[in-house]
C-alpha cells in the first residue's frame, strides 16, 4: 500500500510541476529615438563616422543629426524606460554601450560604469589623448534589473577642439539585453482541468498496479 500510495504522489507531483513551469523570458533595450535627452525631448539618430564600431539593432544617437557647434557638444543625460512584471525572479542582464567621446552609465540611479571624461564644458582633445580608443572601444556591464520599472541614463559628451562635424561628431550607442523568469500560469491555484488530469493520472497508475499484483 506505501508503494502504491509512493507512486500516485510521484505522478501528481510531476504533473503540478508541468503546470507551474517557471518560463524564461529575454528582452532587450536599444539606443533609437524612442530614448529621451534633457527631459523629454526626443533623441536624434546622428552622423555615423565611418570608424564608428556598431552594435546589432542599436541606433547612434545624440540631439542633433550634425554636431556643428560646441553647444551641441553637451553634456547630455539619455534616459530610457522600461519594465519587468512584478512577479519574476531570476533577474538578470547586461548592456554592451559606447560613445564619441564619453559616457556614464547608470541603472536606477546606480552608477555601471564609464568611459572618458564627462563635464561642463567637456574637455578638450588634447586633454584626452586617449580619445580615440575611448570611442572605439564597446565595455560590457552586467546589471541586475528590479521587478516593475526601470531606468537606463546615460550621462554624454563630446570632446572640444575643433568644429567639424563630419571629422568631430557626436554619439551614444548602447544595447542592454536582460532576462527573468515568470511563473506560468500567472493564477496562485492550478486550473481544475490540471488537477482532474493529475488525480486520473494517478488514478490509473493505481490501476494498473493493483492489476499487476
Amino acid at each position: 500500500m506505501k508503494k502504491l500510495f509512493g507512486i500516485m504522489m510521484f505522478i501528481f507531483v510531476i504533473i503540478a510541476a508541468f503546470a507551474y513551469a517557471d518560463t524564461e523570458v529575454m528582452e532587450t533595450v536599444v539606443s533609437d529615438t524612442t530614448n529621451t535627452y534633457d527631459g523629454s525631448n526626443p533623441a536624434v539618430a546622428t552622423f555615423v563616422h565611418s570608424s564608428w564600431p556598431s552594435i546589432p539593432g542599436a541606433t547612434w544617437i545624440w540631439t542633433s543629426f550634425l554636431v556643428d557647434a560646441e553647444s551641441k557638444f553637451g553634456p547630455y543625460t539619455f534616459k530610457k524606460t522600461f519594465s519587468i512584471p512584478n512577479d519574476a525572479h531570476s533577474i538578470g542582464g547586461s548592456i554592451m554601450i559606447t560613445a564619441d567621446n564619453a559616457y556614464k552609465v547608470y541603472l536606477n540611479g546606480v552608477l555601471l560604469g564609464s568611459d572618458g571624461t564627462v563635464s561642463s564644458p567637456p574637455p578638450t582633445h588634447d586633454q584626452e589623448p586617449n580619445h580615440v580608443a575611448q570611442w572605439s572601444s564597446i565595455e560590457t556591464y552586467n546589471f541586475v534589473p528590479q521587478p516593475g520599472a526601470n531606468e537606463i541614463t546615460i550621462q554624454a559628451n563630446n570632446y572640444r577642439g575643433w568644429v567639424d562635424p563630419n571629422t568631430n561628431p557626436a554619439g551614444v550607442l548602447y544595447r542592454a539585453v536582460f532576462v527573468y523568469k515568470v511563473p506560468e500560469p500567472t493564477n496562485d491555484v492550478p486550473e481544475f482541468g490540471t488537477i482532474g488530469a493529475a488525480f486520473a493520472l494517478a488514478g490509473a497508475g493505481a490501476y494498473l498496479y493493483r492489476k499487476r499484483k
